[in-house]
């Protein structure tokens, strides 16, 4: 129930929360700290934020965007508790990942189900090759920057075809009303008679189909994977 109440699309400012966290724990290793201690620093920058920028969100957000900024927070927080811990005992980040991914699948946001599904290949590699952690977190965070990149132009060239349907399937009834005002009376011709009433069923039933037809290709283009 929590879930199907937060926002379905994330803001830019909640979809950069992510690569920005990424890259608060490669500074930390950059500057020499251990793999527990570069995360526990970034766990607890997350907490500051979250206690100075009550409630957790930037002030330009609509309360409805809020929650899913928060829930995004909450998911990278769950996240670097268990790469925290993992690092502590001296077992595989991946672990960790896979771990939360298995358990958080389906209540955390989709989004944060991908960052995290991106890293645990990246850390997969990272571990396999013996590549520094910095450079795959850094790698990772590029990674999630360009798929946020194509995303927000991807919402960005719907937004035409969107107002598009929306328009188009208000243009009957606009025209209806048209017509009244003129003194046309295109209601009256519709109801007078059956060819009319067989007239206004159809025009309903293809302005249906075309918003039915508009939105199934949005969605479409909505759904498609980067």
């Amino acid at each position: 129930k929590g879930v199907s109440m937060l926002p379905k699309q994330p803001t830019p400012e909640e979809l950069r929360l992510w690569p920005d966290a990424l890259r608060a724990i490669a500074v930390q290793l950059d500057a020499g700290l251990s793999q527990a201690q570069a995360i526990a620093g970034a766990l607890t920058r997350i907490a500051s934020d979250r206690a100075e920028h009550s409630p957790a969100a930037p002030a330009q957000l609509s309360w409805f965007a809020r929650r899913g900024y928060r829930q995004t927070t909450q998911d990278i927080a769950t996240l670097f508790t268990a790469l925290g811990a993992n690092a502590e005992l001296g077992l595989p980040l991946s672990q960790a990942c896979q771990q939360w991914v298995h358990t958080h699948t389906g209540t955390a946001r989709q989004h944060s189900v991908q960052r995290v599904n991106e890293l645990l290949v990246c850390l997969h590699l990272s571990e396999a090759t013996g590549s520094a952690l910095s450079a795959t977190l850094r790698r990772a965070a590029e990674h999630a920057e360009e798929s946020i990149d194509a995303l927000l132009g991807r919402e960005s060239a719907l937004a035409a075809p969107r107002a598009t349907g929306r328009i188009l399937s208000l243009l009957p009834f606009i025209g209806l009303g048209l017509g009244e005002l003129m003194g046309t009376s295109p209601v009256s011709v519709l109801t007078g008679s059956i060819a009319g009433a067989c007239a206004g069923l159809v025009g309903v039933g293809l302005a249906l189909a075309g918003r039915r037809w508009t939105a199934a290709l949005v969605h479409a283009a909505e759904t498609e994977t980067f």
